[in-house]
């Protein structure tokens, strides 16, 4: 029940970004790590793998993030696109 009034109040604060809370968590690191692996982002935001992978679609469909290449063949990376380091720059001071 708490988790999830403190989720809406970083919503709301987060509105003017058009960004939710677990949106701006991943894009955020996202944009410290300069690419991050499924894995990675698991581990980093302590997120389930549905719920990311969830996020990760909804983020790459506003154009936010891309799945790149990966050393590792069986890895994609995600990366910020201009669009969402705009974005991350937008909600950070929010």
């Amino acid at each position: 029940m708490v988790s999830r009034v403190v989720t809406q109040l970083y919503d709301d604060c987060l509105r003017p970004s058009g960004l939710r809370v677990t949106q701006f968590s991943i894009l955020a690191t996202v944009a410290r790590l300069g690419e991050a692996s499924l894995k990675q982002l698991e581990d980093e935001l302590a997120i389930d793998q549905t719920t990311l992978t969830r996020s990760l679609t909804l983020l790459e469909r506003a154009g936010v993030l891309e799945r790149g290449s990966h050393p590792d063949g069986r890895i994609k990376a995600m990366r910020l696109t201009s669009k969402g380091r705009r974005a991350v720059e937008v909600a950070r001071p929010l």
